[in-house]
């Protein structure tokens, strides 16, 4: 009977080996995919900083815009002279 509680006791042990095994390699996958997430994180601020200074760069054009086309008394107007001398 002690023969067969050992080894009973010695596949619990393997199987709990198993376990840890596994254990450790779902912790480096996570790992490695919270590195992939910090760099993903750092592009989107990227992002986010380029998509700001893009919307102030549009913001100004159409200020400019609005200046222009209160001289030509519409957008439209504006934007077909601007056109025609190869400006837009």
């Amino acid at each position: 009977m002690d023969k067969d509680v050992e080894i009973v006791l010695h596949k619990i042990v393997g199987m709990i080996e198993d376990v840890a095994k596994k254990v450790d390699n779902m912790q480096n996958t996570i790992n490695v995919m919270q590195k992939d997430i910090d760099v993903m994180k750092a592009d989107i601020d990227i992002m986010k900083t380029d998509i700001n200074e893009i919307k102030q760069e549009q913001n100004e054009m159409h200020d400019r815009l609005d200046t222009i086309a209160s001289m030509y008394g519409s957008h439209e107007e504006a934007i077909r002279r601007l056109k025609a001398r190869k400006i837009l």
